[in-house]
């Protein structure tokens, strides 16, 4: 092999490396929406509390085959999203530790970083089911930009999980059986 073809080929090794590296990566906190909050203080009267969501039997956690996207302060995705359901309660004024939780399962949680050219995309479908058995099934997909640099478009993938929840929140609460819910 010439020294040329072997420059090349190491170049081109070393740029493949730096586009799946990843550093560990989570999203910021969670910030209630003023939409869903608006949203749930609509609802009839009662008490609320987001209890256990289930995760999904196949969330691939690696960011382009490096480091693994979670929740902030080493929580789950699964907890991340069940806390902020919490927090959207708590703005609203209708959380109490006391209520019978609902509960959910993820039945997808999936990112790609590589959805376009400097697109990437969050999918996250989630079923909640009431005390009663009653269930509603909400789906989100949400898309976003991301550089061709690994680093960058994990980071950049984890951020974009809190505006993805929150859309996902909004689904569950615009619909008329999210109150059917905790009857």
């Amino acid at each position: 092999m010439s020294l040329a073809r072997l420059g090349a080929l190491l170049a081109a090794t070393a740029g493949l490396a730096l586009l799946g590296a990843c550093s560990a990566v989570a999203p910021p906190r969670y910030a209630a929406s003023v939409d869903n909050v608006m949203q749930l203080k609509r609802l009839p009267a009662g008490q609320w509390r987001m209890g256990t969501i289930a995760p999904p039997a196949d969330y691939q956690r690696r960011c382009r085959l490096a480091a693994p996207v979670d929740g902030p302060d080493g929580q789950s995705i699964p907890h991340y999203i069940e806390r902020a359901f919490n927090d959207e309660f708590k703005l609203a004024g209708i959380y109490a530790d006391g209520a019978t939780p609902l509960s959910g399962r993820l039945t997808k949680l999936a990112f790609d970083t590589f959805a376009g050219i400097g697109r990437g995309q969050w999918d996250i479908e989630l079923t909640l089911r009431g005390a009663s058995g009653r269930e509603l099934t909400v789906s989100q997909h949400h898309e976003f930009g991301v550089s061709l640099d690994g680093v960058t478009a994990c980071d950049q993938t984890a951020r974009a999980l809190q505006p993805a929840v929150q859309d996902l929140i909004q689904q569950a609460v615009a619909q008329p059986a999210f109150a059917q819910l905790i009857r």
